[in-house]
This record gives structure tokens, C-alpha cells and sequence, in this order.
């Protein structure tokens, strides 16, 4: 008979308590995903040109939030696709909205006009980006269902097929 170790080996402590705490996580977020129950505050945002978004023009809509900077040759061609996606949406309740962080309003109107973004541009915090994620790479997309909660955070440039596909990921994932 073999006499069992009263000590538990480091590699069983560890394995053990991993166990532990992916039994406790939600499926999504044990995979590397988003934690899904994550709820988006939305202040009032100031668009580009005039105009504010306010927190309640966003209840029931759905978000895809791109955060990106002039100076990023990547947020240039992945707001090109945005803003194709934009112009496919028609009446679907989904907004798109694009956020620049840590630039003047005036530097981030000219690069709208040169780009020809048609897509609601607005002037956004740290602290709102911080909501989605502590990423510092831009671009960065977030995916917001109607209610409010966080679906997914996309870091870096998006295929044009990816950005296609954006609208059924918010969808598929409803309440």
C-alpha cells in the first residue's frame, strides 16, 4: 500500500486552484473573451461638428465603438470600412460611432473631412475607453448589444470581411 503524501505537490495546489476559479467564470470569459456582464456607462459624448450624443440616445441601441487616432495609418483604412459598414446599416438599430481620445476637436474635424467619414465622430475620454478596455493600441473596436452590456473588445485593424460581419456579432448575442 502506498502511503499518500500529507504535503499536496505545488503542480496539484496550482492545477487545483485553477479549477477553482474557471468553474466560477462565465463560459465567454473563461475562452479569452470579454467578461459579458459588463455594462457600458455612456456620458454624453460631443460630435465632431456639433452636437452632443447624450446617455439616453443610447438606450436600446446597439454600439459599434471604434477608438482611433490621426496619426494611426491602421485607424485610417479600418474607418474606410467602418464607414462602408455604415452605409449598409440602413434602419438597423445599430449606431456606429467613432471616438477620438487625446486629440482637438479641430485636428480630428479636418481628418473627417479629408477621409470622408460620414459616420459620428466625437471627441472621448480616457476614462470612457477604460470601460472597454486597458488597452492602449488603437484602433480598437467594441462591440455594445442594445442593453448596454459589452460583447466584445477587437484590438488593432479589421479585414473589410470582419467589419462586414460586425453587425450579426452584436446580434447573435443578444439578451
Amino acid at each position: 500500500m502506498i502511503a499518500s503524501n500529507p504535503h499536496p505537490s505545488r503542480r496539484r495546489l496550482l492545477g487545483g486552484a485553477a479549477a477553482l476559479l474557471c468553474a466560477g467564470l462565465p463560459a465567454a470569459y473563461a475562452q479569452g473573451e470579454e467578461d459579458p456582464v459588463k455594462t457600458i456607462h455612456w456620458p454624453t459624448l460631443p460630435v465632431v461638428g456639433g452636437g452632443v450624443l447624450r446617455t439616453e440616445d443610447w438606450a436600446g441601441v446597439a454600439a459599434i465603438v471604434v477608438f482611433w487616432a490621426t496619426w494611426c495609418p491602421y485607424c485610417k483604412r479600418h474607418n474606410a470600412r467602418m464607414n462602408a459598414l455604415f452605409h449598409t446599416l440602413g434602419d438597423r438599430p445599430i449606431r456606429i460611432v467613432g471616438v477620438a481620445t487625446g486629440e482637438s476637436e479641430a485636428k480630428v474635424a479636418a481628418y473627417v473631412r479629408m477621409n470622408a467619414l460620414d459616420f459620428p465622430q466625437v471627441i472621448g475620454s480616457a476614462e470612457f475607453k477604460m470601460q472597454f478596455t486597458n488597452r492602449k493600441v488603437v484602433p480598437l473596436t467594441g462591440l455594445v448589444r442594445g442593453d448596454g452590456k459589452l460583447v466584445q473588445v477587437i484590438p488593432g485593424e479589421l479585414t473589410e470581411s470582419d467589419v462586414l460581419s460586425l453587425p450579426s456579432l452584436i446580434s447573435d448575442r443578444a439578451a
